[in-house]
């Protein structure tokens, strides 16, 4: 989870593209003075279908609040409240109450007649003397109870609920880390948005060059002092600088759909603004000054977090395993009321209620063996996961920083490119007008003038990037970078 979210359609126009402020949709080029002919094969040129215009804080803010893999951790999270809560039930009071009513068809009752036993004893029984029948059943039985008990010591089941907690630490950690890949992806997608937008001018003015040199070449056939090559050069120029130019229309389409997706705003929207970069945190140059920027950056750095949480939840669930075998003590208190007539035989006292303790002493459990090993083997993995976090976040950082300065450094280089491309072009199409050069060496001079305006706009892309990803893996946030 480490690596930044990046749409494979990013990753493409990476590889051609840079950055700069989006412009407003452009008409069709002015083709005055050009043949009728030229302006048939330039056509209608496609243009940026239309959207709503999106600061890059906006879509920072926006990926946090309504993007759908986002919606789906935050559930996860309230999911895990909620299993933290049901682990407390372990040790939380329970309180329990039912009812209980008999009808039966008859009483059942028994009569007792005592004169046959006192004349056998020679007692006079006086006459009229009869003895009440005892009821054993009555017809109606109605009685309640109610009880409360709690566990007063449960080793196990504290370590459960210890282990529930950090099992809830887990998934806010993971939403976190989540939350910032998606983010960073935004910058990602936003910056090849603008690049793209940027490659569909440098794509425009290409066809209006190209058209420009079919003109002058179907001028010069037609005087008689052209070659048919040139015309057909000219021709092929024009046709891969309108293909080129569809193509630059489907990548801003594309960079605009993931910018959508990822944001949750949906639709295409247009990136606006220049993004603003806070270099207040200075690049860490240099053996020392990296080895200190790696040792703040493990303290605040999501993706170590998420590991220690994995090695406490690792932790807890190994005591929780262990604490099986410690003695549990429950406690709690009953109590009973009987609503109707009691029945002849028992107490009159209709109402009981009596304390209870209940200790459970585990001597031997063979499946708690297997899974104690299995915990304490857990919590080792866990161990070396987060050895491995700190150094993978050390090497990221490093590698990072080469990234950034080797971005720069080839900035520089093509922005020295464009000057000397263009300046060729310069010359060689001069040369072109003036007879002195063929068409072939215009073809040439004007694909190198665009790549390297291509690649300028690619490394200043790179550039950005590679400072965004250099600070978050120092452990900034995006939004604290990109503004």
């Amino acid at each position: 989870m480490r690596n930044v979210l990046i749409f494979p359609m990013i990753a493409l126009v990476l590889s051609a593209a840079g950055s700069v402020a989006v412009r407003a949709s452009e008409s069709m080029p002015e083709l005055d003075g050009f043949l009728p002919e030229v302006v048939e094969k330039v056509g209608i040129l496609p243009e940026p279908v239309p959207g709503d215009e999106l600061a890059i804080a906006d879509a920072i803010e926006m990926a946090a609040e309504r993007n759908a893999s986002l919606e789906v951790m935050k559930a996860e999270v309230e999911r895990s409240r909620w299993q933290t809560a049901t682990a407390w039930a372990i040790i939380m009071p329970m309180v329990e109450a039912s009812a209980s009513y008999v009808r039966a068809d008859h009483e059942d009752v028994v009569e007792f007649d005592m004169s046959s036993m006192l004349e056998a004893l020679g007692i006079p029984v006086p006459e009229g003397t009869t003895s009440e029948p005892t009821v054993i059943r009555r017809l109606d039985n109605l009685n309640g109870s109610l009880s409360v008990s709690m566990s007063l010591i449960n080793v196990a089941g504290w370590y459960t609920i210890a282990a529930a907690q950090s099992g809830d630490k887990l998934a806010r950690l993971t939403y976190e880390q989540v939350r910032d890949q998606i983010q960073s992806g935004v910058v990602q997608a936003f910056l090849a948005a603008m690049m793209t937008r940027s490659v569909i001018d440098l794509q425009r003015s290409q066809v209006v060059s190209a058209a420009h040199h079919l003109d002058f070449a179907l001028k010069k056939f037609a005087a008689g002092s052209g070659l048919k090559i040139d015309v057909v050069r000219a021709e092929a120029d024009l046709v891969k600088a309108r293909q080129e130019l569809l193509n630059a229309n489907l990548a801003y389409e594309s960079a605009r759909d993931a910018l959508g997706i990822l944001t949750g705003a949906g639709g295409l929207p247009v990136p606006s603004g220049d993004p603003q970069f806070d270099l207040s945190s200075s690049v860490p140059n240099g053996r020392d000054q990296i080895d200190e920027a790696v040792s703040r950056a493990v303290e605040i750095r999501n993706d170590i977090k998420l590991q220690q949480a994995g090695l406490d939840l690792a932790k807890k669930s190994y005591g929780a395993s262990w604490g099986g075998y410690v003695p549990t003590l429950v406690g709690g208190w009953s109590g009973s009321y009987q609503f109707t007539e009691p029945a002849s035989f028992g107490s009159v006292d209709r109402s009981r209620w009596n304390l209870f303790l209940n200790l459970s002493v585990p001597l031997f459990r063979f499946d708690k063996i297997g899974e104690i090993k299995q915990k304490k083997l857990a919590v080792k993995v866990a161990e070396l996961k987060v050895d491995e976090a700190r150094e993978n976040a050390a090497r990221d950082i490093r590698e990072a920083e080469r990234q950034y300065r080797t971005a720069v450094a080839n900035h520089e280089i093509s922005l020295k490119q464009v000057e000397l491309a263009r300046e060729a072009f310069q010359l060689v199409e001069a040369a072109y007008l003036a007879g002195a050069g063929s068409s072939l060496e215009v073809t040439d001079a004007m694909r190198n003038r665009l790549a390297s305006e291509v690649g300028a706009l690619t490394s200043e892309l790179r550039v950005r990037v590679a400072l965004v990803n250099l600070n978050v893996a120092l452990g900034r946030r995006v939004q604290d970078v990109v503004r």
